[in-house]
């Protein structure tokens, strides 16, 4: 079945590769059509005409294990000169100044399951008020807090990091953005991911792996994705294989390999594109170090799946390079020397609505 999945995955990027990903006179939800039409509703207010100011936070949306591993990396990233911008470690964080807003997408119902019984629009409204929540200023104390009394600093720029948010809402809310005029940048990890391989490649074609996790290999396309990306970039003939973690989270590097070698590809791999937060980077590059190795026996099996320009492709690394870029370009940093800082909330349904309104709980809420 593990193998059959696979394959399935591989048939899937051959139907996609004939034909441009994007869809051609696609509608978005209810909600979005809503907000637009009516000029004088609180979300078009709070939209329409909306710029990034230097002075507003970064916000990350998706789940707590994804936007822990994201807000980490930034708040601890030296790769930049922070006055020229070159790659060079200075000494001094490249977020200095920042503050990292994670809104963590705890309201939602489990994506695979809703999604697979074709209730998707509940997913991408969902996605929806989440963005709107990181443009607005205001959070709730508790539950309990029904007039929202909390103060919060907007969004200047907004990252989906959970693939089902990428795929089924990404449309929806730059569609939105776009009628109102709202000039808050939208960054999508697995579309960063995988431009920076195709930036990568310089033109030449490429054999990616994705690994992603189980729960995700069904419902989400990642070859869609993929193919969106290779089209967008200019790109050609290269080919795209999604695989599975093994639940138990051991062996990860070498069950991937093996996995790979079941699918019958015999081109090696230019990349592997890891959209997972439970799996350890390092331990998988220590790993497949040592696999390849001549100096080990196992390299005989697993030195050929690996081309000599081959390069992992992380979600945290890559969205902090895309932020801190942008950031720079758009002069929206805040320039202010001081250590980096994360602030959580949690999206919870709306005490007494009944249209799947949102508020956001503060992070610092511990009930009695």
């Amino acid at each position: 079945m593990r193998i059959q999945s696979i394959l399935l995955s591989l048939l899937a990027l051959a139907a996609v590769s004939c034909k441009p990903s994007e869809q051609v006179g696609r509608k978005t939800v209810p909600l979005v059509r809503e907000i637009i039409s009516d000029k004088d509703s609180p979300y078009n207010v709070l939209v329409s005409g909306r710029t990034a100011n230097p002075s507003d936070d970064i916000c990350i949306i998706g789940s707590e294990a994804a936007c822990g591993v994201v807000a980490d990396a930034m708040l601890s990233v030296d790769r930049r000169d922070n006055v020229d911008g070159k790659v060079f470690s200075d000494g001094l964080l490249d977020f200095s100044g920042e503050t990292v807003c994670c809104i963590i997408d705890s309201a939602s119902p489990d994506y695979p399951g809703n999604i697979s019984r074709h209730e998707d629009v509940s997913v991408r409204e969902g996605a929806v008020r989440l963005a709107l929540s990181a443009i607005d200023t205001t959070y709730h104390l508790s539950p309990y807090d029904l007039s929202g009394r909390g103060g919060k600093v907007p969004a200047k720029v907004i990252v989906l990091t959970d693939p089902h948010l990428i795929q089924y809402s990404a449309f929806d809310i730059d569609t939105l953005f776009r009628a109102t005029g709202c000039g808050i940048p939208v960054i999508s990890s697995l579309d960063v991911m995988f431009d920076e391989v195709f930036e990568a490649a310089s033109g030449r074609s490429v054999n990616v792996g994705v690994l992603c996790d189980s729960a995700n290999v069904h419902s989400v396309s990642y070859n869609s994705i993929f193919n969106a990306a290779m089209h967008r970039n200019g790109a050609r003939n290269s080919g795209c294989v999604v695989i599975p973690a093994r639940s138990d989270g051991k062996g990860t590097m070498l069950d991937f390999l093996d996995d790979f070698i079941g699918t019958g590809i015999e081109l090696p791999l230019d990349f592997i594109v890891v959209d997972s937060y439970s799996v350890d980077i390092d331990e998988m590059k220590a790993d497949l170090a040592s696999a390849v190795s001549v100096m080990n026996e196992e390299s005989m099996t697993y030195g050929k799946l690996i081309s000599e320009e081959f390069a992992f492709v992380e979600p945290a690394a890559s969205v902090s390079r895309r932020c801190y870029d942008l950031l720079r370009r758009e002069n929206l940093f805040t320039h202010n020397i001081s250590k980096p800082q994360a602030v959580f909330y949690y999206s919870a349904a709306k005490p007494g609505a009944d249209d799947n309104s949102i508020i956001l709980i503060s992070g610092n809420y511990v009930q009695n």
